[in-house]
């Protein structure tokens, strides 16, 4: 009799630990998809984001005050995105910039700036 409990706890722990093994390895399964996920859609969001700048970068391209009053509000809640507007003397303010009707169709040139994780969008008056 003593065989027989003997055997059933050995095969008893064995299924225990299998159990706990299994079950640890569902888990880090579970947890690598779902980091493998994030990270691919990172790197669509951070190249869509790059897409989306392009236009900014390329000092060819003309703006106008609207389009200056109009990037400053799309991004005006992005902490990674910051909209300055340079003056005559080269000074930047990248806080307040207020576009006045009498300024929305002057023209403005831009250019891009990357600085640890923030994009800053620099606006000039031609």
């Amino acid at each position: 009799m003593d065989e027989i409990a003997t055997k059933a706890i050995v095969i008893g722990m064995a299924i225990f630990v299998t159990i706990i093994i299994v079950t640890v390895v569902v888990f880090e399964f579970s947890e690598i998809q779902k980091v493998y996920r994030v990270s691919a859609e990172t790197d669509i969001t951070f190249e869509e984001r790059l897409n989306e700048f392009d236009k900014y970068n390329d000092s060819n391209n003309d703006f106008r005050g609207i389009d200056v009053r109009n990037t400053v509000a799309k991004y005006k809640e992005d902490k990674t995105v910051e909209v300055c507007m340079e003056n005559t003397s080269g000074v930047l303010n990248c806080s307040n910039i207020v576009i006045n009707e009498a300024d929305y169709n002057k023209p403005y040139s831009s250019r891009l700036e990357e600085n640890n994780y923030i994009i800053r969008i620099i606006f000039k008056k031609r």
